[in-house]
């Protein structure tokens, strides 16, 4: 981990028609965490990770749904109840904790099943990597490189990564291969599938990476929603109202074709992603061979770490009319579907199609949220 360059927008396209072996997101991401001293490694010797997002994941997401939203339920029945009672008195929520604990239940749902989602191991493994991740970093950084492998024993954050990783490869694969073939290890099955790797331990890691993922980035992001809905109070009942008639059209039912009909909200939350970017650089790669730019006076040497300024990007005139206003409707307004309340053609029992730039989960050129190129976020 060193200095980073950051490079102008106007390289973003010649950059994204790079090859993995030349521009690679996995190393720098690996090279951004220490990762050869946590296990985050794992992610830049083989692309499964995304693979699976992107491919058993996606497929199911109908499979999926309504066992999320039976989860979210119990989890908002049980942190809620106090609020709703009779003789409740006032109380104070903490908004990002509380979407962290909903996030956190859902994701563990769809990676490691109902069976396991609620043990206390999987639980306290998932929630404190990313912490040990980054203290492990700093701790690492100041020595040099050559002296990090005798450190990294003695740092006792590092050392919990690996006893927890352990804990979770035992308890997914305690009794026998047949937790392998059960609801949720969805991993498992994809890498079945694929051949390529179907190690406990490298599966326990992957599943790990994933939820842990998740957690941060997506519970961030609807706290940002949250707060941005409360200071504009009056799309409140708009939005309510499109929920409300999308659920009567699915029979009462949180269904794939329920969130497709979304759009007012789903472009809301398109806007505050926006405005309220995870990170002020984006597009982190790692230089693996000479790169020569478009000016012809930039030359990238191998081993060197790129950035494109996504947060500027966000708020740039050249890209968003009035960047700096938020705008709740500015890419509902793009999509062509202001008064148009027709039912989406979309079923249950298909994958989901493939995202335009003005949903949520779409990539346009102006918004690094996801990323871009071909290694975008494979979970979007």
């Amino acid at each position: 981990m060193g200095d980073t360059v950051v490079l102008a927008p106007k390289f973003l396209d010649e950059l994204n028609m790079l090859s993995e072996s030349r521009l690679s997101s996995s190393a720098a991401l690996v090279d951004n965490v220490i990762g050869k001293y946590n296990g985050i490694d794992l992610i830049s010797q083989v692309h499964l990770t995304n693979d699976i997002c992107r491919g058993p994941f996606t497929r199911n997401l109908a499979v999926f749904l309504p066992r999320i939203a039976g989860e979210l339920r119990t989890a908002m029945t049980e942190q809620l109840s106090q609020s709703t009672s009779t003789d409740a008195v006032e109380i104070c929520i903490t908004a990002c904790d509380l979407l962290f604990s909903f996030i956190h239940r859902i994701s563990s749902l769809v990676f490691v099943g109902k069976e396991h989602c609620h043990n206390p191991i999987w639980t306290d493994a998932v929630t404190n990597l990313p912490v040990d991740v980054e203290i492990t970093k700093f701790i690492l950084l100041p020595f040099p490189y050559y002296l990090r492998r005798f450190i990294a024993p003695l740092v006792p954050q590092r050392n919990r990564i690996m006893r927890q990783r352990a804990a979770v490869r035992d308890l997914l694969f305690s009794a026998s291969k047949e937790l392998a073939a059960k609801e949720g290890t969805q991993c498992d099955e994809a890498a079945s599938e694929s051949g390529r790797d179907a190690d406990a331990h490298r599966i326990a890691t992957r599943l790990l990476l994933l939820t842990a993922a998740a957690l941060h980035t997506s519970s961030m992001a609807i706290t940002h929603a949250i707060f941005d809905l409360c200071t504009r109070p009056e799309y409140m009942k708009p939005f309510r109202a499109e929920a409300q008639a999308a659920l009567a059209q699915g029979n009462g039912e949180w269904k794939l074709s329920t969130l497709k009909r979304l759009h007012r909200l789903d472009n809301f939350l398109k806007e505050s992603q926006r405005v309220n970017q995870s990170a002020f650089l984006g597009f982190d790669r790692k230089v693996m061979s000479p790169i020569s730019l478009s000016d012809n006076k930039t030359v990238l040497p191998p081993g060197a770490t790129i950035s494109i300024p996504g947060g500027p990007m966000a708020r740039d005139p050249t890209f968003y009319n009035d960047p700096y206003r938020f705008d709740p409707l500015r890419f509902y307004r793009r999509s062509g579907k202001e008064g148009d309340d027709t039912t989406t053609t979309t079923t249950d029992s298909s994958p989901p199609p493939p995202p335009s730039q003005q949903d949520y989960t779409g990539i346009e050129r102006g918004n690094l949220s996801w990323g871009s190129g071909r290694f975008t976020c494979p979970g979007r």
